[in-house]
């Protein structure tokens, strides 16, 4: 998998855990983990985990996953809409999943998560189509926008 950079922190967002009135992060982190089956995943990123969390100023928290192991994982809400973030040992992508109650299409979503990271669709190694969730590679136009046969909303 390339690299892709995700560049630093705006300098006046504050922790995402940190609810504070006159917020300037766009990032508001869940006090606790949800469980991930109230999840459902939508993408693979490229870059780093840590970058993302750093990013954002997300708080990392460790769980376990049944089938996946030991995993580092964030829950949080940026305009609205709900996603969870993990990585677990056994599988070193970056997952980035919708909350199962979320309305929210995929390409909505991703377009928000994206434009908050500082990155483009590049960046994007995955995204679940189908109704198993089958990841596959999304194809860009020359304005770096996906172009799926089968986009799932």
């Amino acid at each position: 998998m390339s690299e892709v950079a995700v560049p630093g922190p705006e300098p006046d967002w504050e922790p995402a855990l940190h609810n504070q009135p006159g917020k300037r992060s766009p990032v508001q982190q869940y006090a606790s983990s949800p469980t991930t089956a109230a999840h459902r995943e939508i993408a693979v990123l490229k870059p780093a985990i840590g970058d993302i969390a750093r990013r954002l100023r997300l708080t990392l928290e460790r769980a376990s996953f049944t089938q996946g192991g030991p995993a580092a994982m964030a829950y949080f809400e940026i305009r609205e809409i709900r996603f969870g973030i993990y990585r677990t040992l056994r599988r070193p992508d970056t997952v980035i999943g919708l909350h199962e109650q979320e309305e929210a299409s995929l390409l909505t979503a991703m377009d928000v998560l994206l434009e908050t990271l500082g990155i483009d669709w590049r960046a994007v190694a995955g995204v679940a189509t189908g109704p198993r969730g089958v990841m596959v590679e999304p194809v860009l136009d020359e304005d770096a926008r996906p172009a799926f046969p089968d986009t799932p909303s």
